[in-house]
């Protein structure tokens, strides 16, 4: 193992020529401050081991100013020499009682890669014919805010930008052993970022990358981590860094961002005529919703030449001791889909193509499915399942409810008396029904509602029918209907609580709904927040967004209390 480490013995007092006597007086002790930087972590192999970033670039402003102070870019403000034994050594003068924002970035020298720009506190990324499996593209980053007190000394850890994709397969030797030899990969992969702010460490600018065609990482095999089979031995075909990073949830720590979903081509190759030249094209494995997360690995592994959805995948993270080892299930049939739901498999993973969800009478784990893609596979579901209070989730498909089915437990197809639920990237046509347990959470994300009739209930894409205690939150999702959007309901004086944001509700034939409908004739009661939505095409009250009323009397009711943009437009009586 190979621990990355280097240092800046000496951030030592910062001489600023704008500044006034008083600021130019040295630190308490008139000693240096001290930066001692690195980068912390276990290296398992001699690729990516962060010995090829041996450029320190960094900027100095004062806090919440853009006009830069001091930086690497001009050859008269201080240099710092290259990482010997993965350290450095960097001296700069700085005011005392002065706040300063520091920014480092690390990459290897003389390429082209990376532009660091110190006037927008930001590096662009260039991918615009990226070869795989390069190391070069290695860079670590950090944001330092320091008020100088006096002599100290600071400690700052560099980390990855990025997330690394990995290839790896299980059947190198057969493929070749069959008359298919393996030249080279390329990989294709949606909505990785070309822009990173250094200051508050968000990423932007999402564009499609391919990395074009290279040849095996490394020769020999490994295990890869999460296997079921630590005996089967992986070759592995591909590396590539993304930059990921849209959102960073805590201004305070911008190294750290929230997991996002990238599709992904993964495309075989064998050797060409020429050296590093592709050749025919052996194979291609579609992955959708991919995980990927700053400074984690992302793996998929599997039977890669010789099929195209024998692949499971884990994110082992780089440096973080939390993981997500996600090893999923792949069908491609019903009878598939039922025998692994039956057998207790809780990740499940749907080739292209159509399915019906058969569920049994009782539970016996926590379920995620999720498919090749909205588009790709469309899953059915045509009578009520009960989860008994375990989670279940789906993402990247189409979810399926006919119209027409009774009302009733049994044959509405209800998601019934679940735990916690989430939906994420899926289409949902015909409807979602979701009965939650007391104390559950329903989350949806990014989808789309799609129903095409105004009956009854079937005419509502989502119907929250659930106990006291429980939650749904949609957000970034988009409602098209004949007029109708969410509703809550029972039979019973249930207590809700809804919030919907960032949502847009169409609808497509007028009537007298709103998008959200509290329907109180039998007592229920509780909490809607609505935030940056919209609502077009119904019932002229609250710009269309909701309406609570008792549907025998078709009166309207305050049982509610109703939030808009986070003001109190509603008051429960």
């Amino acid at each position: 193992m190979k621990k990355f480490l280097f240092s800046a013995m000496a951030l030592s007092a910062l001489v600023l020529a704008s500044c006034s006597n008083d600021d130019l007086s040295a630190p308490a002790g008139d000693g240096p401050v001290t930066f001692s930087v690195s980068l912390p972590g276990d290296f398992t192999r001699t690729i990516s081991d962060g010995t090829k970033a041996v450029k320190l670039s960094y900027a100095v402003y004062l806090k919440g100013q853009s006009d830069v102070l001091f930086t690497s870019q001009t050859a008269t403000d201080p240099q710092a020499d290259n990482f010997v034994d993965l350290k450095t050594t960097l001296s700069l003068d700085l005011a005392k009682g002065k706040t300063y924002d520091i920014i480092f970035w690390a990459d290897v020298p003389g390429n082209s890669y990376y532009t660091f720009t110190p006037a927008t506190k930001s590096v662009t990324m260039d991918y615009t014919a990226p070869v795989g499996n390069d190391e070069d593209r290695d860079a670590f980053f950090q944001h330092v805010e320091l008020e100088v007190k006096g002599a100290s000394t600071q400690t700052v850890e560099l980390r990855r930008p990025f997330a690394q994709l990995n290839f790896a397969t299980s059947d190198f030797a057969a493929a070749k052993k069959a008359g298919l030899n393996y030249g080279g990969s390329k990989v294709v992969v949606k909505n990785v970022y070309n822009t990173l702010n250094l200051l508050d460490g968000k990423a932007s600018g999402a564009a499609e990358v391919t990395f074009n065609y290279a040849g095996l990482v490394e020769n020999e095999t490994t295990t890869h981590p999460g296997t079921t089979d630590a005996s089967k031995k992986y070759n592995w075909l591909s590396m590539n860094y993304l930059l990921t990073g849209a959102v960073v949830p805590d201004a305070t720590d911008v190294q750290k961002a929230d997991k996002e979903v990238v599709d992904v081509a993964f495309q075989v190759y064998a050797p060409g005529a020429t050296e590093g030249v592709a050749g025919d094209l052996i194979n291609t494995v579609n992955v959708a919703n991919v995980p990927v997360q700053r400074n984690y690995r992302t793996n998929i592994y599997g039977a890669l030449l010789t099929s195209t959805v024998d692949f499971n995948i884990i994110i082992d993270p780089i440096y973080y001791e939390d993981d997500y080892d996600v090893e999923y299930t792949v069908v491609n049939s019903n009878e598939d889909l039922t025998n692994a739901i039956a057998a207790g498999e809780s990740n499940i993973r749907l080739d292209e193509g159509d399915y019906t969800l058969n569920y049994p009478s009782t539970a016996s784990a926590d379920l995620k499915i999720v498919g090749a893609g909205k588009d790709k596979t469309t899953l059915s579901i045509n009578k009520s399942f009960y989860t008994n209070g375990k989670n279940i989730s789906f993402a990247g498909l189409t979810y399926e409810v006919p119209t027409g089915l009774t009302y009733d437990e049994f044959n509405f197809g209800f998601i019934q008396r679940a735990g916690d639920v989430s939906f994420s990237n899926c289409k949902i046509v015909g409807g979602l029904r979701l009965n939650l347990s007391a104390g559950e959470v329903a989350t949806i994300d990014n989808c789309e509602f799609e129903v095409n009739t105004q009956s009854g209930f079937d005419g509502y894409p989502l119907f929250y029918y659930a106990a006291t205690g429980s939650k749904v939150v949609v957000s970034n999702s988009t409602f098209k209907s004949k007029g109708k959007g969410i509703i809550m309901y029972n039979e019973s004086a249930q207590k809700y609580d809804l919030t919907v944001n960032n949502c847009t509700f169409e609808a497509s034939e007028t009537i007298d709904k709103c998008a959200i409908q509290m329907h109180t004739e039998w007592g229920i009661s509780g909490t809607l927040n609505i935030n940056n939505c919209t609502a077009t095409g119904f019932q002229d009250k609250n710009n269309g967004l909701w309406y609570e009323v008792n549907n025998s009397t078709h009166n309207q009711t305050m049982n509610f209390n109703i939030f808009v943009n986070g003001e109190q437009v509603q008051t429960a009586e």
